[in-house]
């Protein structure tokens, strides 16, 4: 039986011209499947770090707000958006919230504050959770020379100030806070900036009492605070210096790269004024605030690599009770204008399985022409003996043995795409090796399967040509 193989081998090496086309099908399905498994493992490390440096995390939780799926929407119901802007970064990432409203299973909670310490219990022991952020803060306005703004104030924990989370990274003047002192940080031209506030000078800053109901606030009785800004902060800072070190014209003496006029820039508008939580509880306690209400926690994740599998596993220890997005997610629905948070279809899958179905078929094409054009060849393995059964192992094997060679092919570029994801996933090599390994068992399986499937009516074709094709015609 192993001779029959053995030929199907010879016969690939004698007509290699006339499998190059689905050689080459193979291995675009084999670099394919490791692209997609590649992509869905995660994210390198330092993706969309600005918008994790001021959410504190890789994954945003809420109350009350449900993901649209496909045959969801006849059980979901309408309701009116009661947050407020200044409570999440919800309406950043969906405009259209406070006009539209959103969707809801009827028996999910109303829009409401989190309880930060049960959810941190709940999620604490599943693998690759690394922290929970709480949100806190409090819409206020704040004066100075150049008349009076909106804004937000956030209360930022220092011990949490690390690596790429820091707001130092996006300084542009100035320091960060000191533990215990009444200072801040404040935007600076980027969105609904600022104007008037130095680094070094002191504002004025007016908090809002609470309101009769949660979650409201009370502006005819207001408390005016005095704080010191300690720097300057610009979201759009690195992204200019990196479009600006690019442009092969060197720093200027002072060391910082000028911005291009037309350089990328952080689409940021929430002008948030940043002050230590020590010092925004002390100013809560004095607007008469008491405990402030979180509507919003960030978790961090130890790997970003880890993100999608952390975020399913919140999902499910959470059951339902509360909304659970990835940043990246947030960043799509939000690119795609969608007014609701809509479940983005990952095409993906299909797109990969039709593939493999294409190749499928170009091999099965191929092998069928190479039996075609060699009736006689069958005919003479008949003549000397070969049963039924041999000469189908003999037509799988001619299948097969295309999959198998066009996987090898298609593996090796995919695998080297593998690897610059792993190197900036912070990953460790076992990780990387455990992946590939997965890559070629799921590839190399296809083969198999594939080769067995979508054989049949090849091998049932070839396997009752009769001993008489010996006289005919034809190429042997």
């Amino acid at each position: 039986m192993l001779d029959f193989p053995l030929l199907a081998l010879r016969e690939l090496r004698a007509n290699s011209t006339r499998v190059t086309a689905a050689l080459i099908a193979v291995s675009v399905a084999a670099f394919s499947l490791v692209a997609y498994r590649a992509v869905l493992s995660g994210y390198p490390q330092g993706f969309a770090q600005e918008i994790r440096a001021l959410a504190g995390g890789e994954i945003l939780i809420f109350c009350g707000i449900d993901l649209l799926t496909p045959g969801s929407g006849l059980e979901m119901e309408w309701r009116p958006w009661k947050g407020r802007p200044w409570q999440s970064y919800l309406e950043y990432y969906l405009p259209d919230l406070p006009s539209r409203g959103y969707l809801a299973f009827p028996e999910t909670p109303e829009w409401s504050p989190l309880d930060p310490e049960d959810i941190a219990r709940e999620i604490r022991g599943i693998p690759g959770v690394a922290a929970t952020i709480p949100y806190y803060s409090l819409p206020c306005y704040v004066e100075t020379s150049e008349g009076r703004f909106e804004a937000i104030l956030r209360a930022r924990n220092p011990a949490f100030e690390t690596d790429l989370y820091s707001m130092a990274e996006y300084l542009t003047d100035g320091r960060l806070w000191h533990e215990g002192e009444e200072e801040a940080i404040v935007p600076i031209s980027q969105g609904k900036a600022i104007a008037g506030v130095r680094a070094g000078e002191t504002f004025r800053l007016v908090l809002p009492a609470p309101g009769a109901t949660p979650g409201e606030v009370d502006w005819t009785r207001c408390v005016e605070f005095t704080l010191r800004s300690s720097g300057e902060y610009d979201m759009s800072k690195s992204l200019r210096e990196a479009a600006g070190a690019g442009n092969g014209a060197g720093a200027p003496a002072g060391g910082r790269v000028p911005a291009p006029q037309d350089g990328p820039t952080f689409e940021w508008n929430r002008p948030e004024i940043m002050v230590t939580e020590q010092v925004f509880r002390s100013m809560c306690t004095r607007a008469g605030w008491g405990e402030p209400a979180c509507y919003q926690l960030a978790v961090r994740v130890e790997k970003m690599a880890m993100l999608n599998a952390v975020a399913r596993a919140i999902r499910a220890v959470l059951r339902g009770r509360y909304a659970v997005f990835t940043v990246p997610e947030l960043g799509e629905i939000r690119v795609a204008g969608s007014p609701v948070p809509v479940a983005i279809s990952d095409i993906r899958l299909v797109m990969l399985v039709l593939t493999y179905a294409l190749s499928g078929t170009i091999v099965c094409g191929s092998v069928y022409i190479m039996i075609s054009q060699s009736r006689r060849k069958i005919g003479l393995l008949r003549v000397v003996g070969a049963t039924s059964r041999q000469i189908a192992v003999y037509v799988y094997s001619l299948m097969l043995g295309v999959f198998l060679i066009g996987s090898t092919i298609g593996l090796v570029p995919g695998e080297c795409l593998r690897f610059l994801d792993w190197l900036g996933s912070d990953l460790p090599i076992s990780a990387f090796l455990k992946a590939a390994l997965a890559d070629a068992g799921i590839a190399f399986g296809a083969a198999v399967a594939i080769s067995l499937v979508m054989g049949t009516l090849v091998v049932a074709f070839a396997s009752r040509l009769p001993c008489a094709e010996v006289l005919a015609r034809g190429q042997v």
